[in-house]
């Protein structure tokens, strides 16, 4: 899979421009503030419906519109197709060679991509909710079903904490509480399933980058125990849960149980990565994870993603970039930022960007 041109029209600094692009390395180079990274976040805003970068969509449209496009060619063993996603005040609209997608949600996954960025470090340093949040953008583009649940999952979320907020009555809750168990179940079990691919995938990423006798070990740990791994087991633990944390709800006025609190756990040679590892090896189980997660996709769809790999080498030490280079090779496509072109990388094209003016 690989973009053959991607079109942007008011998308951050780029009042319209045109792309055009073969398979293989894509470099894109510039000053700092050019607009490098933004070309990334438009391929990865079409194919996710979202930036890496921000929740808020309307900080993508340029600063003097109103409204944004991104459009893009893009060539699989399926044939050619044309993805548009259009974003105003009304919201995001996604196409396919021409016809609307009645929901976003069917859209997502049909062009996969795969991110990585100096923000990556977050994905070992931060909160669980960066983890949470490469678990969903993940699984998002793999399984249909898994977005589906997703979406119930938050909605219903979104509904309990509201009564919570203003302290209603325990009555009203129950039927909220019966469909958080049962969605919060489901996601629990996709995500499980999941993560006992991702963890071995991760671990021979990262023994490939740093091939010294360091192991990495990926692990979910989830809100609500999974017993022997059966749906109907998650259910009854959530529930067990759900009623011990009764009065410490009502009293912080939120929901305290459920896939919303997962997290990864992460541990290079036995130690907890976020508060031990130096930040090499913090940002080489950042990359692990995101080349995981490029391997994954490619195995679910039988095509790679397209990987975009933003400043990275200014991130990784010269073995570790030859690393790098070894490991993705496979990729049909790869965008990769730089100020200046790396060493050891020999580019299929060469974009120069400079104050969201494009000379491919």
């Amino acid at each position: 899979m690989f973009a053959s041109q991607l079109y942007l029209k008011n998308f951050r600094n780029y009042r319209e421009a045109t792309v055009s692009a073969p398979p293989g390395f894509i470099l894109v180079v510039g000053a700092n503030g050019a607009g490098k990274t933004n070309l990334l976040e438009a391929l990865h805003f079409l194919a996710l419906g979202r930036s890496f970068r921000t929740n808020r969509d309307r900080d993508l449209v340029r600063h003097d519109a109103d409204a944004l496009t991104v459009r893009a060619t893009v060539q699989s063993p399926r044939g050619e197709q044309t993805l548009e996603l259009d974003y105003d005040a009304a919201g995001k609209r996604g196409a396919i060679n021409g016809e609307i997608v009645p929901r976003l949600i069917d859209y997502v996954g049909t062009l996969a991509v795969v991110p990585f960025g100096p923000d990556d470090l977050a994905l070992v340093k931060d909160e669980p909710a960066a983890r949470r949040r490469f678990l969903d953008t993940w699984l998002g583009q793999q399984s249909r079903e898994y977005l589906y649940a997703l979406q119930r999952y938050h909605a219903v979320l979104r509904s309990r904490n509201a009564l919570l907020a203003r302290a209603a009555p325990r009555p009203q809750l129950e039927p909220f509480d019966h469909e958080l168990v049962t969605t919060g179940a489901r996601l629990t079990l996709l995500r499980a399933k999941a993560a006992a691919a991702l963890g071995p995938a991760a671990a021979s990423a990262y023994s490939e980058i740093v091939p010294r006798g360091e192991k990495l070990v990926v692990e979910y740990a989830p809100s609500v125990p999974l017993g022997d791994g059966a749906e109907r087991g998650i259910v009854s633990a959530f529930e067990r849960k759900l009623r011990a944390a009764r009065e410490e709800e009502e009293r912080r006025r939120q929901t305290l149980v459920g896939p919303h609190r997962d997290d990864l756990s992460l541990e290079i040679t036995a130690r907890d990565a976020r508060r031990y590892a130096s930040e090499g090896q913090q940002r080489t189980a950042a990359l692990s994870l995101r080349i995981a997660q490029f391997r994954l996709l490619r195995e679910k769809h039988g095509d790679p993603p397209l990987l975009l790999l933003d400043d990275v080498a200014s991130e990784l030490d010269d073995e570790r970039q030859l690393r790098l280079e070894g490991v993705v090779a496979r990729a049909e496509q790869i965008w990769l930022t730089a100020t200046r072109p790396p060493p050891g990388i020999k580019p299929d094209a060469k974009i120069s960007i400079s104050h969201g003016q494009i000379n491919a």
